[in-house]
């Protein structure tokens, strides 16, 4: 989150409450990795990711939404097509780790 200050790519914690864990429980496999059109999709995704790091510190950025425009957005700093979203976070994410 404080990384996200410095370069304007602004980020919030989505919960991890124990109802959303259930929802990646499967009777076909250990997970299932999209639970479909049921909601809480950003979120169970980022809780599939944190069933494999064990100890370590994680995050999962959701940038589907925000990371291909297909029209000419209304700043002059972006173009149409891919937007980059997320690289300034991640490069100040790595600067401090």
């Amino acid at each position: 989150e404080e990384a996200s200050l410095h370069c304007d790519e602004r980020v919030w914690r989505f919960p991890t409450f124990d109802e959303y864990k259930e929802k990646i429980k499967t009777g076909n496999a250990d997970l299932v990795n999209s639970t479909g059109p049921v909601g809480a999709g950003a979120i169970t995704a980022g809780l599939f990711i944190g069933e494999f790091v064990e100890d370590k510190p994680w995050l999962h950025l959701d940038i589907a939404a925000t990371a291909f425009t297909s029209q000419t957005p209304n700043r002059e700093y972006f173009s149409k097509g891919a937007t980059g979203v997320g690289s300034r976070l991640l490069y100040e994410i790595a600067k401090k780790y």
